[in-house]
């Protein structure tokens, strides 16, 4: 029993990996048909269809919208510990070489 579940849980990342991503297909893949049926609707006038697209994108940039606050926090926490951990070291035998001959 503990070697099953051992086993299961040393599969668990990659069933997970596996099955996000073949959903993560099978949004695109919908989406996109979907996308293409709006924009394309020949039933409708051509100031219809661009006021679909346009709704199209606002909503693309509201979804977008954590993810580039979330990068920017990365990013901005990224510099932060570069910045200290350069700080945090002592200068390197070169550069004190090279300041005390100049």
């Amino acid at each position: 029993d503990d070697d099953l579940a051992d086993a299961f849980k040393d599969c668990m990342s990659v069933f997970h990996d596996t099955a996000w991503g073949v959903t993560k297909l099978d949004v695109e893949f919908t989406l996109d048909k979907v996308v293409m049926k709006v924009l394309k609707d020949m039933s409708v006038g051509k100031d219809v269809r661009r006021k679909r697209a346009a709704a199209l994108l606002k909503l693309g940039q509201i979804y977008q919208e954590p993810m580039k606050e979330k990068k920017q926090q990365l990013k901005a926490f990224a510099s932060e510990s570069s910045a200290s951990a350069a700080a945090a070291l002592p200068p390197s035998p070169t550069s004190a070489t090279t300041s005390a001959t100049t």
